[in-house]
């Protein structure tokens, strides 16, 4: 009995230190509990409703810090994000379908949720993984668990970024919070970064979430779109597992990055590695309305994927627009939003805009929530 004491009484003790050395190193990028190898898909978060609390990663309090959230799910309509080691994880497959949240927002807004029915609802065979940065999500209206009941094709995903970028040449460029530094837009340069890793190690789409699918895009394989003539646009693109011209834009990335200018891992970048790959020709499409081929990918004209140029956004919350320019997408795959630029420009339910059109066609259930107790969204 006495060996047994003594024996209970070292454990109690190797415990405690255990406790002790977590607590002051969980701020530590670089160190702190060894995460089981688990497939990337996955992520650790602290919150109230697991038995065990795990530390939150290092990103994601950054993140949240930003925008004073709590890492902590506190309320009963919070939906904790946390790993779950199951058959949910992510799998490569050219139909994956990726859209993301990079500010931990636990709420979402609903033109972000309507991009993500519209994917879903226009792709069946496709698999839509809405990838989260926030430790849970605020569902007070219900539209998470309608969307979820809705289409079976749809994962919200929690994701271990930390294990991802490890996979990637952009690993200490993460790791050391590069990203993050000496940039007014944090979020935007992991969501350029983040889009290229998740497609180069899983295969599949990636798309903006200020653009509504219209048409099923699953035909299409190793696509990227124009923007406007000669240049590339990041908002929305396909590569299958391991594309070499996805490789090269990350090596691009460590090479340009510049934290003090907008952008700079996004359309100009895409537009740079397609023009050092394949000559400057490639792209001098005077109208911009031809396919080109280049590096196994195929440039799609602007008509596909951003049918409305960003300086006539207006012509996209109109009232009675849809009628005078829904010709305009008929060999159009989506409609691009621009968020940064209508965000703050309500659309009024009702007023035949494309934007009120194309979201009460395309994201049903997300139209409903939005124009239930309101007439703009």
């Amino acid at each position: 009995m006495k060996i047994q004491n003594n024996f209970l009484q070292v454990i109690g003790t190797c415990v405690a230190l255990m406790l002790i050395w977590l607590t002051f190193n969980e701020d530590n990028p670089n160190q702190g509990v060894t995460v089981p190898a688990i497939n990337p898909g996955m992520t650790y978060v602290t919150h109230v409703f697991s038995k065990v609390k795990v530390a939150a990663p290092f990103w994601q309090k950054h993140l949240c810090d930003l925008r004073n959230v709590s890492l902590e799910a506190t309320e009963q309509k919070q939906i904790p994000l946390h790993i779950s080691m199951n058959d949910a994880a992510i799998k490569p497959g050219e139909k994956n379908i990726f859209l993301l949240e990079t500010s931990c927002d636990p709420r979402p807004t609903y033109r972000a949720w309507c991009a993500v029915e519209s994917w879903a609802a226009q792709n069946p065979k496709g698999y839509v993984y809405y990838v989260m940065t926030a430790p849970y999500l605020q569902d007070l209206t219900g539209i998470v668990t309608a969307l979820l009941a809705a289409y079976d094709n749809m994962k919200i995903t929690p994701m271990n970024l930390t294990q991802l970028f490890q996979l990637t040449p952009l690993d200490k460029f993460f790791s050391t919070l590069k990203w993050a530094k000496s940039t007014g837009w944090p979020t935007i340069q992991l969501s350029d970064i983040l889009r290229v890793a998740l497609v180069w190690h899983y295969g599949g789409y990636y798309s903006d979430t200020d653009i509504i699918c219209i048409k099923d895009v699953t035909p299409l394989h190793n696509v990227v779109g124009l923007q406007q003539p000669h240049e590339l646009n990041n908002a929305h693109f396909h590569a299958q597992k391991g594309h070499p011209f996805i490789y090269k834009i990350m090596l691009g990335m460590l090479q340009h990055y510049n934290p003090r200018a907008w952008g700079s891992l996004g359309p100009t970048l895409f537009t740079r590695v397609m023009k050092e790959a394949c000559g400057a020709h490639i792209l001098d499409s005077k109208d911009g309305l031809k396919f080109q081929k280049c590096f196994n990918m195929t440039i799609m004209p602007q008509r596909i994927f951003s049918p409305v140029f960003w300086s006539a956004n207006q012509k996209l919350v109109d009232e009675g627009g849809w009628e005078v320019l829904e010709k305009d997408f008929d060999a159009s795959y989506t409609i691009h939003f621009y968020s940064q630029l209508i965000k703050v420009k309500p659309v009024r339910a009702g007023g035949r805009s494309v934007y009120d059109v194309a979201a009460k066609k395309y994201c049903p259930v997300t139209y409903k929530f939005a124009t239930a107790h309101s007439h703009f969204f």
